[in-house]
């Protein structure tokens, strides 16, 4: 176009010049010469002044004509070399040639120039015709719009999402470099831009090609719609994908699809879920996803007339193994009965921890009771096989309590409490068993925990006393030692055995200060005593509780130290049975007391089971023979020896021995015969108050 007119126009100047019609004002080409849109300049090539110019000439460059005249062309130019090479080259070639320069105004403001030159017959000689148009304002745009351009591309291909652009029928215009890296085209693939090869790799990797097709579809129909829709890949990936239409004078030009990767913001949402309905530790449903389960599979039974169970369990004496091997073998422990129970559910079955060492089950759709007792005792079964902790290994054993749906609840939550109280149900009954819900456990559950409360009261309400059981010397009969007993009198002037609440106390976490209070409050007394001159020694009853309690040691301790009693005649029994739970930890935690000079009795010697590996490692001071054997001396001829025996092996490991429950004159006969050292029982005295202990004393 440019080319075009810059021709028109010399062809105009040219027959201007061979009319003379540059000297008329009324020619009709001096019109036309001057009614040009460029500026027209004809130069003499060889002194390259100034010979003629338009109108546009002056008004674009600022000079007026008769200024013009005679001018040196290379004053217009700030590229003076460029405008010469351009004269010298038109003359010598006597062809069009065209540049770009720079060039002066009058006050000195600078201006591109688009010059065209040729050579024309002027008055009869050649000169040269330059066309000049000002594109000074073109060039600007044009760096604008190469500027908008480049930051676009710049922008396009620094954003995180993919970019797509399509026209109206859906062929690919345009793309960024994260399209293609997301998609994981191949290179050849792009290169080539086949557009239905590019859709059907696309396609491929999706998990639902089809809905992916179809909403596409369903945009190019309606090319003024919007989309946002979440798309799902066959490798676990996931795409936020948007479109919107492309407009271009108000009319549809295509459309634009963005893919954002939120594969991380999935999986953490995800993540998110599990954690608020799973078990942190063991990964099983917590609380409130199993109560969501139970809620559902109530209602399906309900419609269904189905029956379901409920079971409730715990790991039996789980806070001794906590308190001895410390919370992180108890997770570990947690773990692998999680496992254990995972691995015999039916698959629709639902295993949750509740919290602590509580785990529920939820078993669907069973036919009979008897199916709910078989998998209980599966349960059972799977629990049993040791388990390895820091190197020892546990024998670890579960109490289950279990409902049953419609017959033990309506709802979720009856049978949950109803299970509850089966499971406490199966630990009164010795664990390691189940219980299934029965109506008049309800009111043996009440029972117990009003008999919990007073209990707990009891111990403020100082309704608790002790009661003294003298130990003699088998052969002079002198009382050497005194045992403590708990007694617990009610307001009412009832009194409870301890046989009736220490396990209660065990199980409700009261043992602790309970055993505190025994012991302060017995070597106290003992105190007492030794300042009158009695030089006892005083037995004192341990709970396996109590010694596997963190800071019984520190406890320990500060009795002997607020009460002034001597260490060397204080003795703590531990039954032979307690101490064989964890022979390791009673190795250790005997031996730091025996170290601060205390006296250690292994208490019903003979019913445990012992290792004599472990007895020989343990720092006893004292063996107690069990009175099961003690009862059957005189009546069964095979109880003898093996008394003999117990007395034997005591005192080859330098053990002072001491039979109790001794009641008749046959029993004490065989102990004195056969050197047992001290004696207990009815036979020599019952357990006594207080002021009646102190009476036999100083009779004695």
């Amino acid at each position: 176009m440019r080319d075009r007119q810059a021709l028109a126009i010399v062809t105009t100047v040219h027959r201007l010049s061979t009319a003379d019609a540059l000297q008329s004002s009324d020619s009709d080409y001096r019109g036309l010469f001057e009614a040009a849109h460029d500026a027209i300049l004809i130069v003499d090539p060889s002194s390259e002044t100034v010979l003629e110019v338009n109108q546009r000439a002056c008004e674009m460059y600022g000079f007026v004509r008769h200024e013009f005249l005679g001018m040196r062309l290379d004053l217009l130019s700030e590229e003076v070399e460029k405008s010469r090479s351009l004269i010298r080259e038109t003359a010598r070639g006597g062809l069009s040639t065209s540049i770009e320069a720079v060039h002066l105004r009058r006050d000195g403001s600078k201006m591109l120039v688009d010059i065209h030159s040729s050579v024309i017959n002027y008055q009869g000689d050649w000169a040269i015709v330059t066309i000049n148009r000002d594109i000074t304002e073109r060039e600007r745009t044009r760096i604008e719009l190469e500027t908008s351009l480049s930051l676009l591309q710049a922008t396009l291909e620094s954003t995180a999402d993919g970019l797509l652009v399509v026209d109206t029928s859906g062929k690919i215009v345009t793309f960024n470099q994260q399209f293609v890296e997301m998609w994981r085209l191949p290179n050849e693939l792009v290169d080539q831009g086949n557009d239905a090869e590019v859709l059907d790799f696309v396609r491929d990797q999706l998990l639902q090609p089809q809905s992916f097709l179809a909403k596409v579809r369903q945009l190019y129909q309606d090319p003024e719609a919007e989309s946002q829709d979440l798309l799902r890949f066959k490798d676990g990936r996931f795409f936020e994908r948007y479109s919107k239409p492309q407009r271009l004078g108000g009319k549809s030009a295509g459309r634009v699809w963005s893919f954002r990767d939120i594969t991380e913001r999935k999986k953490a949402e995800e993540a998110t879920r599990h954690h608020a309905y799973h078990d942190h530790l063991t990964g099983l449903p917590n609380r409130m996803l199993f109560e969501d389960r139970l809620r559902h599979a109530v209602a399906q039974a309900t419609r269904g007339h189905q029956m379901l169970a409920l079971f409730f369990l715990d790991i039996d004496r789980f806070k001794t193994i906590n308190d001895t091997f410390g919370h992180a073998a108890g997770d570990r422990l947690l773990v692998e009965v999680a496992e254990r129970l995972t691995s015999r559910k039916r698959s629709g079955d639902t295993v949750a921890r509740l919290g602590g060492d509580e785990f529920l089950i939820l078993v669907n759709n069973l036919r009979r009771v008897e199916d709910a007792a078989r998998v209980a005792q599966g349960v059972l079964e799977a629990i049993r096989p040791a388990v390895v902790i820091e190197g020892h290994e546990l024998h670890v054993t579960t109490s289950i309590g279990i409902t049953l749906f419609p017959h033990d609840g309506a709802d979720g939550e009856t049978l949950v409490k109803n299970a509850d109280i089966a499971l406490y149900r199966a630990k009164d009954q010795g664990r390691d068993g189940y219980q299934i819900y029965a109506p008049d456990m309800n009111a043996r559950a009440l029972e117990k925990l009003m008999f919990e409360n007073s209990l707990r009261r009891a111990i403020d309400a100082h309704e608790l006393l002790l009661h003294y059981q003298p130990q003699v010397d088998t052969t002079s009969g002198q009382i050497t030692g005194v045992e403590t007993l708990v007694r617990w009198r009610k307001k009412n002037g009832e009194l409870v055995m301890p046989g009736d609440f220490i396990s209660l106390a065990e199980d409700a976490g009261l043992i602790g200060p309970l055993g505190e209070w025994v012991l302060e409050t017995a070597c106290t007394q003992g105190r007492v005593w030794h300042d009158a001159g009695f030089n006892l020694r005083l037995a004192v009853n341990l709970s396996v509780h109590q010694l596997q309690r963190p800071g019984f040691l520190d406890t320990v301790s500060r009795v002997l130290e607020t009460t002034g009693m001597d260490p060397h005649c204080l003795e703590l029994e531990v039954t032979e049975s307690a101490v064989m739970q964890d022979p390791e930890q009673g190795i250790r935690s005997l031996g730091k007391l025996r170290e601060m000079g205390i006296l250690i009795a292994i208490d019903d010697f003979g019913t445990g089971h012992s290792s004599l590996s472990y007895l020989r490692r343990l720092p006893v001071t004292t063996l107690k023979i069990d009175q099961t054997f003690v009862s059957g001396l005189g009546q069964d001829d095979d109880v003898g020896p093996i008394v003999k025996a117990i007395i034997a092996m005591g005192h080859s490991l330098g053990m002072h021995v001491l039979a109790e429950g001794v009641e008749r004159e046959d029993q004490h006969a065989f102990l004195r015969a056969h050197g047992c050292d001290d004696m207990q029982g009815y036979y020599f005295s019952r357990p006594l108050a207080l002021d009646a202990m102190n009476e036999l004393l100083h009779n004695r």
